[in-house]
């Protein structure tokens, strides 16, 4: 967890702002952490979230997803094919999105690849148009439907194999007419999935930070969590 307040250089007014940045899935398992945040937040006149990273698993291998680029910075770190994590955006801000092997990041026993938004204030009236922007073209492998290439003209089908072998194909695709973009799209993915966010994961999501941070709930949740960590009811064994 981090904590940040008393900027030098902040406008007249502003300089008892701060921020918290944590991460639940490390964090909260630990009662103490829990403490720590609600009794900060106690001491706060008011707050927001003004951004949250909403993590997505794809139970596959790094090789088998490709991101598509879009308007959006594009940043690629590479230490081979396997271990391999993707950007969009910049860093910290709204709409940043990361591609990665989380096998590999983690130390993990399984293969599994993460793919992290970084989105809005949830509260934001124009939130679902926001998020529907943010969202990637991602691409799972997986069954070949058999689409033919003879259904192709030849020097389509020399676009979709040359395509095909790209590690960003999408990169290729879009600088393509729209007409023809669509008509080949489709034998270049043959066998890939498009990953589709689930809203309703998002919207319980949303409603859990919601409770968490409802200011009725700060004081009382903050004592119950003292309790917690001092009876430690909670395994504390790493």
């Amino acid at each position: 967890m981090t904590v940040g307040l008393c900027f030098n250089g902040t406008a007249q007014g502003e300089n008892l702002k701060g921020f918290i940045e944590v991460n639940p899935n490390k964090c909260f398992i630990k009662p103490q952490c829990l403490v720590d945040v609600y009794y900060t937040l106690s001491r706060c006149i008011g707050w927001e979230v003004t951004r949250w990273d909403l993590a997505i698993d794809i139970p596959t291998d790094r090789m088998s997803v490709i991101l598509g680029k879009d308007q959006r910075k594009y940043e690629l770190t590479c230490k081979n094919k396997e271990d391999r994590t993707e950007y969009l955006g910049c860093r910290n801000d709204v709409g940043r999105v990361k591609v990665y092997n989380k096998t590999a990041e983690g130390n993990l026993d399984y293969t599994l690849t993460r793919c992290e938004l970084t989105l809005p204030n949830y509260s934001d009236l124009n939130f679902a148009m926001k998020l529907d922007a943010i969202i990637p073209e991602v691409w799972i492998a997986g069954t070949d439907t058999g689409l033919e290439l003879s259904n192709l003209s030849d020097m389509q089908a020399m676009l979709v194999e040359f395509i095909r072998k790209e590690e960003n194909p999408t990169l290729y695709l879009k600088r393509l007419k729209w007409e023809q973009r669509k008509k080949l799209e489709p034998y270049v993915f043959d066998g890939y999935k498009r990953l589709k966010v689930d809203c309703s994961c998002v919207k319980y999501i949303i409603t859990e930070l919601k409770d968490f941070f409802n200011p009725e709930l700060v004081f009382v949740n903050w004592n119950y969590y003292r309790q917690v960590a001092d009876e430690s009811i909670f395994d504390m064994s790493e």
